[in-house]
């Protein structure tokens, strides 16, 4: 790999900065994740789940595009050529989780149950790291087990280049966390207005869609340049 990890880090940052909306609309789509426990109306909570569901494939379309160089296609057609990829993606990532709860429930202590989820989430994300941007660089073709282990191939071909976007990965659960207390204390349930609850949890929000943008726009551009990709790109197209 010709180039240093610093610079798809900051190519990440000039995408993102070139293209506020989107990073604005996925913060505010992933906005329910931080309010569950709070006042919030419960028709809102929904309409911010449903939103989280039904932007981001067309978010990362649109990134992904731009990591590609191509000619941006119509809302639609990006929600189209992107959404069943994404929720199989999603499956991906919440099976092993859900499926080492399901056996292990009875033996981890109900208080470190929602420890233990974050912490099997944070190791499959940080495997399955270059696989979001694959599914999504690799266009309509549909997921198939191989593109799970060429995914899972790069992170280690490239660890070195990995580290830093699997630190930044795990690293992202925690200082989430600790900007979502410095809000919670800063501003109780109890003392707020529902505008002012929504932004204060908007924020953290809008960090956490940070990190995730700028690790699928490295991984992506890091997969673009490697052998393998091209490789199993044209090993799919044949």
């Amino acid at each position: 790999m010709e180039k240093d990890i610093k610079f798809y880090f900051f190519e990440s940052f000039r995408i993102i900065n070139s293209n506020r909306l989107l990073l604005f609309v996925h913060g505010i789509a992933i906005t329910n994740l931080a309010t569950k426990n709070s006042v919030l109306p419960q028709g809102l909570l929904l309409f911010l789940s449903i939103l989280s569901f039904l932007i981001m494939p067309v978010i990362y379309g649109r990134f992904t595009e731009i990591i590609k160089g191509e000619k941006p296609e119509t809302l639609f057609k990006v929600f189209r050529k992107h959404l069943l990829n994404y929720f199989i993606y999603l499956f991906c990532l919440m099976a092993p989780t859900l499926l080492f709860l399901f056996i292990f429930l009875r033996i981890v202590p109900e208080e470190l149950v929602p420890a233990t989820f974050s912490v099997i989430r944070s190791i499959t994300t940080s495997l399955l790291l270059y696989v979001f941007p694959l599914v999504f660089l690799q266009g309509k073709q549909l997921i198939k087990f191989t593109t799970v282990v060429m995914g899972v191939k790069c992170l280690f071909a490239h660890f070195r280049y990995s580290v830093p976007l699997i630190v930044l990965n795990i690293g992202s659960y925690f200082i989430y966390q600790i900007v979502f207390k410095i809000f919670e204390s800063a501003l109780p349930v109890e003392n707020a207005n529902i505008l002012m609850l929504l932004f204060s949890r908007f924020l953290p929000s809008l960090l956490g869609a940070f990190i995730s943008i700028t690790l699928f726009i490295a991984a992506g551009m890091i997969l673009i340049k490697e052998p393998l990709y091209k490789n199993y790109i044209n090993s799919q197209s044949t």
